[in-house]
């Protein structure tokens, strides 16, 4: 915010508790924070584009442990997200170990529904 919009709530009684450098006599607008962080953004030189086909790209995380195991005793889930599609498919495992397993479910369901096959993972 300009320093100046921040004065001017300051003094119409806006606001209460700003510390004294902030309503000392600045007069200009620059922000220096604001400049350096502006000047870490760049330009994307072309839209980011989804797969064209189904399971084409499939983007998959594994997260956990939470603290509380469900009733089945599973602390983990894996999530898999089909790029095209943007359908997130989720298996809740015990261990980790347990991913590879959930892995060959969704790819059997996935290309099962879809006729493709995942080319990448």
């Amino acid at each position: 915010m300009p320093h100046s919009a921040l004065q001017h709530l300051i003094r119409a009684g806006s606001i209460d508790g700003i510390p004294d450098r902030v309503t000392g006599a600045i007069t200009d607008d620059f922000c220096e924070d604001c400049v350096n962080r502006k000047l870490t953004w760049a330009p994307h030189s072309k839209p980011a584009a989804c797969a064209e086909h189904p399971l084409l790209q499939v983007f998959s995380d594994v997260h956990g442990p939470i603290p509380v195991h469900s009733r089945q005793g599973h602390c983990y889930w894996v999530t898999f997200i089909d790029d095209h599609s943007q359908f997130p498919a989720v298996y809740f495992i015990a261990r980790k170990s347990e991913v590879y397993g959930a892995f060959r479910k969704y790819k059997a369901w996935a290309e099962n529904l879809t006729g493709q096959q995942i080319s990448i993972l």
